[in-house]
């Protein structure tokens, strides 16, 4: 396991801190900063960090989750990887290549067989991210 790396940037540190104003939207009629921030958390703690887990696979245009998934590979979760396509064709693809086995989905839906499906529950709440960020040699997203 990697060793913690202490955020000393006040840029770092300010995106993995909780918001100050957590009812402020984050995107208009959706969702606010703070459950943003309480989806990275929950993330973060449910997937461990990359040597744990490895990689999580995006297949959501939910913005709220594309967001807290990046926020908790900040946070020194795993590498986001981020398909061309949503389709159990490309998933099974990107599997092959890359050995992802965890798919980050908003709405119940059939994954490859090789992949489990992760879907965040309703009302989620976490108080604190990691204070340690990944390292700034460290890949936080792949495009595949």
């Amino acid at each position: 396991m990697r060793p913690p790396f202490p955020c000393t940037s006040p840029e770092i540190a300010a995106l993995i801190a909780r918001p100050v104003d957590t009812a402020r939207e984050f995107v208009a009629g959706g969702a606010t900063l703070g459950e943003v921030y309480s989806l990275a958390a929950w993330l973060r703690t449910r997937l461990g960090d990359a040597e744990q887990r490895g990689t999580l696979c995006l297949a959501t245009d939910n913005r709220a989750l594309i967001a807290a998934a990046l926020l908790a590979s900040l946070a020194g979760g795993p590498v986001v990887l981020l398909p061309y396509s949503f389709s159990d064709q490309a998933l099974a693809a990107m599997h092959r290549a890359t050995g992802c086995t965890m798919v980050l989905v908003d709405t119940e839906r059939e994954v490859p067989t090789t992949m489990e499906a992760i879907r965040p529950p309703g009302g989620t709440t976490s108080s604190t991210l990691s204070p340690f960020v990944t390292r700034p040699d460290e890949e936080l997203l792949r495009l595949y």
